[in-house]
This record gives C-alpha cells, structure tokens and sequence, in this order.
C-alpha cells in the first residue's frame, strides 16, 4: 500500500507522461523515479531514496524552491519539457493532504522566466502543418511568442508541381528563425506525404517536437480560436488557409495544455495566455528576403561563439543597437531582420528619425527616460498566466504610468515644429489603463516577493488591515512573552526566535539548559545551543500563524482583482508597448546617424542602385578614426546607365568582400527604414538579396565545400528576379582551374545575358581572381569592371588602398600577400621563382598557337588560366624544332612547311573545329 503523497504523485505524472513533474513538498521541488535520475544527471545533484509506503523506496531528487529558476534554465536548455506542480494551499492551515495541481508545464516555447530568456530576443512557439495539393506542397506555419503576446501565422506554397520542395523548405527555415521560434510542434508522421513514401527530410534548424494527429485537425481549431478570441476562423482570414488553420489548431492546443485548467476548482491567480494577440498574417513576399547562407555572409546579428574581438562589434546589430529598453533591442531586431518592401512605411521610420536627428536634447531626455522603463510585454505575460510576482505588476504598472508621461514632453518638444509624426508615433501610450493607476496606488513602492508580508499600502482593503493588526498584535504578545520567560527562568539572555521547518522556538546557550523549567519541551539540539517551546508560545504561535495566513490570503485576493483588470486591458499595453519599442529604436538609430554622419536614403521603385561614399558599418565601427576608405557605387537593372553586373578584381585582404557586404547592408538598412553609412544613396526597392560568399561545408549532410557552393549558386539562379541583390564572392574556386573557369564566366554570362533577359535582370556585384572574365565586359554591355587599388614599392611589398576605381586588375599579389603574411623566405622566394616561369610558359603557349577562340555573343570562352605546370611541347612544335633549314632544299622546305600546316589543322580540328574551319590558307 503506497502512502497518499505517492498516490497524488502518480496521479499527476500519468497525466504528463512526457514531461519532468516537479512535485513540490514544502520548500522542495521534488522528482521521483526515472525523473529523479534523468534531474540527478542533468543537474548533477545527489541523487537519494524516500520511502513511499509498504517497504518501496523510491529514487528521489529534489531542487530549492527558491533556486528553481536556475534549474529550469537548465533542463530546459537541454530540450526537456517540466510540469509545476504546486501546492494549491498554505500546509500551515490544512490537517490532511495539501491540495496539488499543475499550474503550468515549462518548454522551450512556453518559458516566462527570466532566467529562461533572452532579453532582446523573442521565445515563439510554432505549429507547423503540411499538405499536398495536386502534387504541390502547401505548408501552414503559426507562431505565438507567449512572452509578448505576438501572434503571427503565414502559408507558404510550392509554385509548381515540377519545382523544387527543397526551396519551400529552405523558405519556411527562413521564417522559423525570423519568428524567434525555439520550439517547434509538428504531428505524427512529418515528413511522409500521403502515400506513405518518405520526403526529403527538411533540415529546419530545430529539433521538432511531434504532437497527436488530432490536434491538427480543422474542427479542433475552430473551436481553439472560437475560444481564444470568441470569432471563427474566417474573422482571421483563416478559412482560406487550410494548412495554416490546422497549425493555428495545434498551436493553441498545446498552449492549452502548458496552462492545464486544476482539477478541483480553477484557481483565478493561474490564467491563461488571454494576453495572446489575434493572429497576424504574414506575407513572406511583402518582405525584403534572404536565405540562411546570406544572412551567414551578412553577420547580421549573430556571427557564433567566439567571433570578434572582446568589446568590438560583431554584427550590424550591435552597431545598431543603442537602444535604452529592452522593448526597443527587440523591435530593432525583429525590424533588422524583416526589411520592408512598401515605400511609403519606410518613408514613416525614416520622418521619425529625421524629426529626432534635429533635437538633440529631446534624444537625449528620452534616452533618460526610456531607460527606466521595464519589458511591458513580458511582464504582461507573466500577468496574465498568473505567475507574476506583485514586484512584476508593480513594475508593469508603474511603466506604463512612465510610458503616458512621455507623450506630454514629446508634444511640448515638437509643439512648435508642427510635426506630427512623433505624437501620432506615441498617440497609444497617451491612455494608462485605469487598471495600473488603481494597482499603482494599491501596492506599496517595493513589493517583497510574496504575499503576506506587507505588499498592500495601509488603508486599502479592510480585510488586509485587519489580519495586518493580528500579526502586529501577536507579534507584541510575542515580545512580551520573551520578557515574561527571562523573568521567571532567571535566564535574561534567552530568546524567542523562529525556524521555517521547527516553528517558533525559546533558545538557550547549551550550558543553560539545565535551567530550563520543567514545563518547556526540548525541540532541537545544536552544536552549542537549545531550542525549547512552551504552552504559552504555542498558543501565540498558532495565532501568529493564522493571521499570517489571512494576511496572505487576503493581499492576493486584493491583487488579484486588480492583475484580472490590467490583463483585461492587455490590448492597450501591448499597443503601449509597441509604441515605446518604435520610439526608442528611432531614437536609437537617429543618436547612431548623428555620430557618424549617417544620411537618409532615396527610396524607390525602380531598378537603380546608387551609392556615394558607401561604408561598411561594422568594419567602421571596428577600425580607428577616420581609417575606412569609403567607396561608390553604381548598379542599374537594365545596364544602360550603369553596369547590371560589376566585375571586382584585386588580391585577397584589399577588400573586395568588404565592398560587396557593404551595399547589401546598406540596403537592408534602407529597407528597414534606418540611414545608411554613405555620402548620399539612392535604393531601387530589393526583393531578395542572394550572398554566396566564403568557404564551408556541410560534412554532416555529405556536403563538400564545392558542393555547398554549387547549391547556393543554384539556388539564387532560380530564386533571383530583376529587382534581386546578387553578391557573388570567388565563385568556382573550390575545384579546378578550368572547371572554375568555366563555372564562374557561364554563371556570370547568365546573369548578364540580354537574350535570356531582353530588358532587365538582377543587380549584381561579382568579385573573382579569374582575370580572364574581365574580358566580358568588352562583350556584354551590361557588365563592367572595377578593381582595387593596390601600391606597390621597389621591394615588392604592397600595400591595400581599399580603393575600387573602374578597370580590372593586372595581377592578384597573392606572392606578396603570402610574404607579408609570414610564409618563410625561402617558400616565398621559390614561389616567385615558380610564377615567373608559369607566366612565361603561358605567355610561349599562347603565342605558338596559329589563332585563339575570342568571346562571341552569349557563349564566349575565357583566355586559358595559368596552369599549376609548364605545358607539354606542342608535336608540331617539337617537329618544327627538329628540321634541319640548314641542309634542306628549297623544294624540300616547301614540302615540309605544308606537312606541318596539315598537322596543325588536324590538331585544330580536334581542339577547336570552329577556328579550324576559318583558316585554309
């Protein structure tokens, strides 16, 4: 027979198999069986054994309730799910078994903790949910950030029965990192399509979590969302996305399951994500767009452990980021990450900037202010699920407070200006919920972390008046009785103190204890020290305790009608909230503009590309003053006023990656509605940006580098269209020579074709070593060239000027390059020795050869590369060096002239028959 703690214990863990159950006895979180040893190995705690009845002993490790945030972040961060299962009553005021019930279950996607999140970053969870539709895939993606209450869901669809899934699978990667999603639910059975024959499986950067079959059904979501929002699916515009309602379904089911509803009755304090947005549909297209490489390429905003140099920026975002909340660092980030295509929304962030580039002081007053204002929407979260603490709505309220304050200094400042563009920005924040005011006044300036010591002002609520004056008055009893006792014991240092698990105590040094009266109990030995109670203090005890209690109670039914009020006006804070994030990062970026002379793009519609002076901001902010080289440029979509595509040449570490990094990031900036680090620029809207730039592999995928290099060049060939960004960084290196070669000019010949692409095609910056390409662009007009400056001195050492300037390049310096790098003098010295003789070999291989092919119209071949060895001697010039002219006859010269025309042409005809038949005579 097990006893009635164990019982109560299987009865919860049966109804959450898949997670760990922390089971909480007393001041302990604890787990049992195999969850105590997956805890004990996770955490590297003792793991030990509690006898459970009928001579079990079962494993047994447990963590600190107050510590337990810290362990969560573990075990979470290691992909587990943990049920909370709390004692739903003080174990002080019952005499049978403490009610229990899980509150809430903990994963990756449904954390409030801050201790489990990223300050700056979002916590989504998504469903995702696939279906065939006439050999074409449609897959729905919902994603909610419970921490914020965004609520976002989009559809994505395979253009054509014939094409590629792998695109559609890379695209929904995409927007999984763009949500901030860390957990990922999909049903039974993901990745099969109907027949049963096993899909490519998708790589989509998280491990997915599978869900019963049943949640994904449409019925079931109509009734999620009936609930949630109390309208039906087509209110949503739902109805028309099947795939995307399904995932809707199972999204919201599993969030119903985080938040499981108690048993015995529903406890008000533990909600509901009632704060959760109604779900906003999310047009991939709308958006500029990139795929995983570019965003690699780009450092964006994250680069991986370990990159950089302490204290420099790594990213574009942390030269961005000056934002003063973390409401701010969050907008800025998700806006980084999703740049606009629509001109007139851009035009909006960039009239907030401009208005606060022009006032400084008000920058800087804002900047102040908006310092102090806490994460309105996480703590709007942990509001409405229950868990917030009173500090955490004491802080919610007050922010908001804050947050109404500043619209009336941004109207004085802006007063006379007659510029609306700020007051229409913080026009939300104008209306503070009655609610905070009312919870403002209600609780006392520093809250302690639980009910029932003092979180309520004096003279609020009668019932919490009233058991405040029981605890004063048992507390002044207390006081009495310890004078009362040193009376009559004789013992004047005695004292009545009190112990969490022991209760109120009388203590003794040890070498008093034999005069302590007859009446006291001993209650606890120490090492030098005894604890004793008696009738008396029992008595006051028990009232000390029972007033305790009334006061908990009593200042969390207070509070709790006043957190139901504030999250019943969740709305307004969450629009509040975006408010102060736009604000700040608009302030952000305008201080950013005003230190480093950053100017206001021209936004367009049209295929044009104009830069003057452009800088790449984060190998700015990472260099010494004044030692970025800026650099123009000028990229046109129909290559008539400017080249479609530009050819970089120059050696390695002059920075040519660094030039075409840079207008990519200018453009992000553009579109995102930020200035961008240039003299002046003019930016024809981009609607996707490819970067195939530096080597990896994919070792776990049986990827090569090559291999990899040739996907993603594959990849932008198909996806890119006549408004795409294209940076093209040594393609074709990763094999040989003449394959390269070949790679590179046909790649470049398709992106530039103007029989392929008669009036326009995607803008586009190729840097290569393959000097021989730079001969299109005297053969295709829609390509130019441009080089980078390079000095070099009578010793051979080079210097990098970082400039580019129209032209190609003579010479790649990769031998100078080495040397300055360090290579031994020696290498250096052979290596040199080496090209010379290449070089001269090429130039005599060439120079042998009767005719050479030259670039005509669209499939044109490069002068041969330099080959790694001195070429083999042709047989006709190896016959040619052999006549003997000196003994020969004139008939016999003749003779022999002619034999070796004929073998030229028969080596001609083998090697290149188009040359061959032009020459007979």
């Amino acid at each position: 027979m097990t006893t009635p703690v164990r019982r109560q214990y299987l009865h919860f863990k049966a109804r959450h198999p898949d997670a760990i159950l922390f089971f909480r006895l007393g001041d302990f979180y604890e787990t049992f069986d195999e969850d105590a040893e997956l805890v004990s190995r996770e955490l590297g705690i003792t793991l030990t054994s509690k006898p459970m009845g009928a001579g079990l002993r079962v494993p047994l490790a447990g963590v600190p309730v107050r510590n337990v945030d810290h362990h969560l972040a573990r075990l979470i961060e290691r992909g587990h799910r943990v049920a909370i299962c709390e004692q739903l009553e003080d174990p002080r005021a019952s005499r049978k078994l403490v009610r229990r019930g899980v509150v809430r279950v903990v994963s990756p996607g449904t954390a409030l903790e801050p201790t489990l999140l990223e300050a700056g970053e979002p916590s989504a969870c998504a469903a995702v949910h696939v279906e065939r539709e006439r050999r074409r895939l449609r897959i729905g993606l919902a994603s909610a950030d419970v921490t914020t209450g965004r609520f976002q869901v989009c559809e994505l669809i395979q253009t054509a029965a014939d094409s590629d899934p792998s695109e559609l699978w890379e695209l929904l990667r995409d927007q999984l990192q763009r949500f901030g999603v860390r957990e990922l639910l999909v049903s039974d059975g993901f990745g099969s399509d109907e027949s049963g024959d096993p899909a490519p499986p998708p790589d989509l950067g998280i491990e997915p979590h599978p869900r019963p079959a049943r949640d994904f059904r449409r019925d079931r979501a109509e009734a999620a969302l009936q609930s949630q929002y109390s309208a039906p699916a087509a209110a949503f515009g739902l109805d028309e996305r099947p795939a995307t309602l399904s995932a809707v379904g199972a999204l919201l089911a599993y969030l119903n399951d985080a938040l499981p509803q108690l048993e015995d009755e529903l406890e008000s304090q533990y909600s509901s994500f009632r704060h959760l947005e109604a779900p906003q549909l999310v047009i991939p297209e709308a958006r500029l767009q990139w795929d995983a490489a570019t965003e690699r390429a780009l450092a964006l905003v994250d680069t991986g452990p370990g990159a950089g140099s302490p204290g420099m920026p790594r990213t574009l975002f942390d030269v961005l980021d000056r934002c003063a909340s973390v409401l701010g660092r969050r907008w800025l980030r998700a806006a980084l990450l999703s740049p606009l295509l629509d001109q007139a929304r851009i035009e909006r962030r960039l009239d907030r900037i401009e208005a606060l580039l022009r006032r400084q002081p008000l920058r800087r007053s804002l900047a102040a202010e908006l310092r102090d204002i806490p994460d309105l929407e996480r703590l709007l979260g942990r509001a409405a699920t229950g868990i917030a603490s009173p500090a955490d709505l004491a802080a919610l309220a007050r922010g908001l407070i804050a947050a109404g304050e500043l619209t009336s200094q941004i109207e004085r400042a802006v007063d006379q200006a007659g510029e609306d563009v700020l007051v229409s920005l913080v026009e939300p924040m104008r209306r503070v919920p009655e609610s905070a005011r009312l919870l403002a006044q209600t609780l006392v300036e520093r809250p302690p972390a639980e009910y029932g010591q003092g979180v309520i002002r004096a003279g609020i609520d009668a019932a919490v008046d009233r058991a405040a004056a029981r605890i004063d008055a048992a507390n002044e009893r207390l006081a009495k009785l310890e004078s009362q006792l040193r009376g009559e014991s004789g013992i004047n240092n005695l004292k009545v103190g009190y112990h969490r698990t022991f209760g109120h105590y009388i203590e003794l040094r040890r070498g008093q204890a034999r005069l302590a009266p007859e009446g006291w109990e001993r209650r606890q030995s120490l090492r030098d020290r005894e604890r004793y109670s008696e009738p008396r203090l029992r008595e006051i005890a028990e009232e000390l305790t029972a007033a305790q209690i009334a006061l908990a109670e009593a200042e969390r039914e207070c509070v709790e009608q006043l957190r139901v009020a504030l999250v019943g006006d969740s709305g307004i804070i969450l629009r509040s909230a975006g408010a102060i994030a736009r604000l700040d990062a608009a302030c952000a970026l305008a201080d950013l503009a005003a230190d480093h002379a950053w100017t206001r793009p021209q936004i367009e519609v049209s295929g044009e590309l104009e830069i003057a002076a452009g800088r790449h901001p984060v190998v700015e902010a990472a260099a010494a003053q004044g030692a970025f080289v800026p650099n123009d440029l000028q990229l046109s979509d129909d290559g008539l006023h400017a080249p479609q595509l530009l050819l970089v040449t120059g050696p390695n570490m002059a920075g040519k990656s660094t030039y075409l990094r840079q207008a990519a990031l200018i453009v992000i900036l553009a579109q995102m509605g930020a200035y961008v680090p240039a003299e002046s620029a003019r930016i024809g809207l981009v609607d996707r940006i490819f970067a195939r730039v530096g080597a990896h592999d994919d070792l776990a995928a049986g990827r090569s580098t090559f291999l990899v290099e040739m996907l993603e060049t594959a990849r932008l060939l198909h996806g890119a269209t006549d408004r795409s960004l294209i940076l093209l960084d040594e393609i074709g290196r990763g094999t040989s020579t003449w394959d390269g070669l070949a790679i590179a000019q046909a790649v470049a010949e398709e992106l530039a074709s103007e029989s392929s692409r008669p009036r326009r095609g995607p803008r586009t910056l190729f840097a290569t070593h393959f000097h021989e390409l730079t001969a299109l662009a005297g053969a295709m007009p829609r390509i130019a060239n441009a080089a980078v400056e390079v000095e070099e001195d009578e010793q051979g050492k080079i210097q990098f000027l970082h400039s580019i300037r129209p032209g190609a390049a003579d010479r790649s310096y990769g031998v100078q390059v080495a040397a300055q790098a360090g290579i031994p003098a020696g290498v250096v010295a052979r290596a040199a020795e080496l090209l010379r003789e290449l070089e001269s070999g090429d130039r005599n291989a060439r120079a042998g050869k009767r005719s050479r092919r030259s670039l005509s119209g669209r499939r044109s071949a490069a002068t041969p590369q330099l080959m790694l060895m001195p070429p083999p001697t042709h047989p006709v010039l190896q016959d040619l060096a052999e006549l003997d002219i000196d003994g020969m006859t004139p008939l016999e010269a003749i003779s022999a002239l002619y034999a070796l025309r004929d073998q030229a042409q028969r080596e001609l005809r083998t090697i290149a028959p188009d040359v061959a038949a032009g020459g007979g005579s």
